[in-house]
């Protein structure tokens, strides 16, 4: 029984410490990077950049390009912008 809990606070601890770890940025070859915040942050726009949805700064999924922050209405969009920001702001109207 005694080792039944050390092992099950082993795990536990393991699993806490991989979690703080995934909860970093993530950066893919174009430079732009992913992460999810649930505080409010000043977004480069009020629209989601991939489908147009209006958004609020209380939006949990953004990502990091060029030194702007931009929100999405789902995590689908975000995986999208991710992919190829350009191909999203160059055909987006200037802000």
């Amino acid at each position: 029984m005694k080792f039944q809990f050390l092992f099950g606070a082993a795990v536990l601890a393991f699993s806490l410490s991989a979690c703080q770890q995934s909860a970093a940025p993530n950066t893919n070859n174009t430079g732009a990077t992913s992460s999810t915040t649930a505080a409010s942050v000043q977004l480069a726009s009020d629209t989601d950049p991939v489908c147009g949805m209006s958004i609020d700064a209380s939006v949990t999924d953004t990502a990091h390009y060029q030194g702007k922050v931009y929100g999405f209405c789902n995590p689908s969009c975000k995986e999208e912008f991710v992919a190829n920001p350009q191909e999203y702001l160059t055909s987006a109207p200037a802000q």
